[in-house]
């Protein structure tokens, strides 16, 4: 019986890396027996499944997404169909936005759909999951990014009260009751490691080389300083557009990153401090354990906090001391 994987994300774990790296490497998955579609308004990723089937939990499409696009739900998930109709093996298809943004009835429609016109293939859920401290810290720069004028107190509240973004349990059965406790492939993301390779390791059958691949970061977060920087430009610079927001605050980081004043006046810095970081943790603990009990084997999927990971927080920088020094580098 051939497989569907659906990766599902989270977000802030690789997926884009991922996407790129399959949509790039079509021929030879497919090679390899994997078939990565191309589908809907994305060539390189499946937003459009999730797009088509979002106003069912959200009440809106993607805002993301231009006007005009297919939101059928029977046209966008039928190319789905086309493509398994002349191919016989493994499909992979992937977007960080099931997991985010699909809750029940969207998770429903798809088991249904995949019954109805799929039966042929069992259905395997594959997520990378990132320590919730982690996660938030790396959320932070995608907020920033995005233009959120909100401070990061307000932020600071949603992950404290148990926002289902960060409940993987949560989430993750959701996927269980569609498709089976054991269709869940779950892999701790690790920043250092080549999730281009973790995907491989999952969906090749044994005996296939893994496709070797330079790693090209995308989408990668702001360091902490130009993530503090930009929640002050979004507050102040309302008028600016968030666009040209972003590629202002884009140059500062990397004038952070690549000018040796970067190491000896904000290396070192972190967005929340150890205190906040174990709370976090301690807020998830018990989601986290259930995870691990039904979906890894009982074995713990993220390693230990460390109090060494977050030494001195960007909030004891002063707005002076920011000036100063991206006055010496510009």
């Amino acid at each position: 019986m051939p497989t569907l994987y659906i990766h599902i994300g989270h977000e802030k774990t690789g997926t884009t890396a991922i996407q790129r790296f399959c949509a790039n490497n079509r021929e030879k998955l497919e090679e390899y027996g994997v078939l990565y579609p191309s589908i809907g308004y994305q060539d390189f990723v499946h937003s459009s499944l999730v797009n088509c089937i979002h106003d069912l939990d959200n009440n809106t499409f993607l805002e993301f997404f231009p006007e005009g696009v297919d939101t059928e739900p029977e046209n966008v998930w039928g190319e789905l169909v086309k493509n398994a109709a002349s191919w016989d093996k493994d499909i992979l298809i992937s977007s960080e936005h099931f997991i985010s943004r699909l809750r029940e009835k969207g998770v429903e429609y798809i088991k249904a759909y995949l019954k109805a016109n799929l039966p042929k293939y069992q259905v395997k859920i594959i997520a990378f999951l990132r320590r919730q401290d982690e996660c938030y810290v790396s959320r932070l720069s995608t907020l920033s990014k995005a233009g959120a004028v909100q401070g990061v107190n307000f932020w600071e509240s949603e992950v404290l009260n148990k926002n289902i973004y960060y409940d993987y349990y949560t989430l993750m059965k959701l996927w269980a009751n569609a498709f089976g406790s054991n269709s869940i492939i779950l892999r701790e993301y690790d920043r250092e490691s080549d999730v281009t390779k973790d995907i491989q390791s999952i969906i090749f059958k044994s005996g296939y080389d893994l496709i070797d691949v330079k790693s090209n970061r995308e989408n990668t977060s702001w360091s902490p300083v130009a993530t503090h920087i930009g929640f002050k430009v979004n507050s102040i610079c309302k008028r600016m557009s968030v666009v040209e927001r972003r590629n202002k605050i884009n140059k500062i980081n990397n004038l952070l990153y690549e000018h040796g004043e970067y190491k000896h006046t904000f290396n070192g810095y972190s967005l929340i401090d150890f205190v906040l970081a174990k709370r976090i943790n301690e807020i998830y603990h018990d989601s986290n354990r259930m995870l691990e009990s039904e979906f890894y084997n009982g074995n713990r999927i993220f390693r230990e906090l460390n109090d060494s990971e977050y030494t001195k927080t960007v909030s004891h920088l002063s707005d002076s001391d920011i000036i100063r020094a991206l006055f010496k580098i510009v």
